[in-house]
C-alpha cells in the first residue's frame, strides 16, 4: 500500500510500543544523557578557559538535528510507533519519540564536538580514519541492537536494501 500524500510505502501505523520497548528506549536515553552531560561539562570548562562557546554550541546543534528525523524516517521508511509513545514533537504527520532526543544530542552533538576538539589539537591520518569509521560501526551496532532487543521501538518497512536479520 502507498501513502497517497508522499507516494512512499505506507508505514505500519498499527504498531504499538511494549513495556520492553519503553525500557530499551529510556535506557538508551539515560546512557546518552550521561554522555551529553559529561560533554557539556567539558564544553563549559573550555568555554570558561578559552572564551569560545563553539563546543557548547555544537552540542546544542545536536538538539537541532532532531528536526531532521521526520525527513530521514520518511525517505528511509522508518516508523516510530505512535501507540504508547511519549511524543517530543510532530512534523509531516510523523510523531517523534522523547527517547530519541538525547541519542541525537550524543551522536550529532557531543560526538561532533569531540571530533572538532580533536581536529583542532592536530590529527594524524590514522585519527582521521578512526573518526570516519568508528561512528559508522557504532551506528550499525546500535541499530542492530535496538532492533534485536526491542519488539517495536521503531521499525523499518517497505523494500529495505540491507537486512542483517
Amino acid at each position: 500500500m502507498v501513502d497517497p500524500l508522499f507516494r512512499v510505502p505506507q508505514p505500519p501505523i498499527d504498531l504499538a510500543l511494549t513495556p520492553l520497548d519503553d525500557k530499551v528506549g529510556f535506557t538508551l536515553m539515560a546512557i546518552c544523557m550521561v554522555l551529553v552531560l559529561v560533554a557539556a561539562r567539558f564544553a563549559w570548562r573550555e568555554w570558561k578557559r578559552t572564551g569560545s562557546p563553539i563546543l557548547m554550541l555544537m552540542i546544542l546543534g545536536g538538539a537541532v538535528t532532531n528536526l531532521a528525523e521526520p525527513f530521514v524516517d520518511l525517505i528511509g521508511a522508518c516508523w516510530h510507533p505512535e501507540i504508547g509513545q511519549i511524543t517530543l514533537f510532530e512534523h509531516m504527520g510523523r510523531k517523534m519519540p522523547l527517547w530519541l532526543f538525547f541519542p541525537y544530542l550524543a551522536y550529532f552533538g557531543a560526538q561532533a564536538m569531540t571530533l572538532y576538539y580533536v581536529l583542532n589539537k592536530g590529527a594524524s591520518r590514522y585519527t582521521m580514519w578512526m573518526w570516519f569509521i568508528v561512528p559508522i560501526i557504532a551506528d550499525i551496532v546500535l541499530e542492530e541492537c535496538l532492533l534485536s532487543f526491542s519488539d517495536n521501538l521503531y521499525a523499518y518497512y517497505g523494500n529495505q536494501p540491507l537486512r542483517f536479520h
